[in-house]
């Protein structure tokens, strides 16, 4: 919550964290955004970048040691119809990365890492740290999240 730590009431949601990142984004009128949600936040990545339709504002998303998304039923577990509807247009039409923690890994996870290896829409990444990477490991997690 940072510098709106003060604003922290029971009312805050998933919805709520998502309006923040998609009112910011719109609010500057941003562009080619590299959009990374860790842990988590991979569920805010995913909502935001379906809110966020359209050519530009999204130049990726990135899933560093997060909650990524199951193509099908698992994600709509977490969804809203209006966004399971729009997801087809826009998650899919920009580059995925996904940063996988791998020592110790974060089991939450686990059950996703072989699909997304194997899957040539996504570039797969691991990195050994543990969950916490960008305080581990910065200068590496900067280096992925600046290549193309």
């Amino acid at each position: 919550m940072g510098e709106h730590a003060h604003l922290l009431t029971k009312q805050i949601t998933l919805d709520t964290h998502v309006e923040d990142v998609v009112s910011y984004i719109q609010l500057w009128e941003l562009s080619n955004v590299v959009l990374v949600g860790h842990s988590y936040g991979g569920r805010i990545t995913t909502r935001a970048a379906d809110r966020l339709e359209g050519p530009g504002a999204i130049g990726r998303t990135v899933y560093l040691d997060a909650a990524v998304p199951e193509d099908g039923d698992r994600w709509y577990s977490f969804n809203r119809t209006e966004d399971v509807t729009a997801r087809g247009q826009s998650v899919a039409s920009h580059p995925r990365t996904c940063i996988d923690c791998v020592d110790p890994f974060y089991s939450d996870f686990n059950e996703l890492k072989p699909r997304l290896k194997s899957d040539p829409a996504w570039r797969y990444v691991e990195i050994e740290t543990g969950h916490d990477t960008m305080v581990a490991a910065p200068e590496e997690v900067t280096r992925i999240l600046t290549a193309e």
